[in-house]
């Protein structure tokens, strides 16, 4: 007997902190073993989740008396005035599962920022370059992952 098994999550959350806004939806499911009374499981996992808030604020930079300092001076008449660019991520999960009577062994390849967005983090003062300088957040993550339960 096929059996489908179908797992769908959606979260919307709503804060006053540096991220507004944060959708997510994960997880299908499908059962590969047709004997139920197998006594190992197998089935795939496609996860996936994306991650969108609006851009966090920030104090500019007082490029002038940074120049003087050599260092990050922030233009204490407009704190928090500026704001970044949309944080946007998609991430992708598959995974392969070994579900027996004892052990479970799954194998999994799960990417961050599959569309490999440079979301900006932070906005610094470079005093070697005598710049604003725009500190990038990682880019495109892939992680395989093997794991067993006990």
């Amino acid at each position: 007997m096929k059996k489908l098994v179908v797992l769908a999550m959606f979260t919307m959350s709503l804060s006053a902190l540096a991220q507004p806004l944060q959708q997510t939806v994960r997880g299908k499911e499908f059962v590969l073993t047709k004997n139920t009374t197998a006594s190992t499981r197998h089935s795939i996992t496609l996860d996936g989740s994306f991650i969108g808030s609006g851009g966090q604020r920030y104090t500019p930079i007082d490029f002038l008396k940074s120049q003087q300092e050599g260092r990050t001076v922030y233009d204490e008449t407009q704190v928090y005035g500026l704001q970044l660019p949309m944080y946007m991520r998609l991430d992708v999960r598959v995974a392969y599962r070994m579900q027996g009577r004892k052990v479970t062994q799954e194998w999994a390849i799960d990417i961050q920022n599959a569309t490999n967005r440079n979301n900006i983090q932070n906005v610094m003062y470079d005093p070697a370059a005598q710049e604003e300088v725009k500190v990038y957040s990682i880019g495109l993550l892939p992680m395989f992952q093997y794991r067993i339960y006990f």
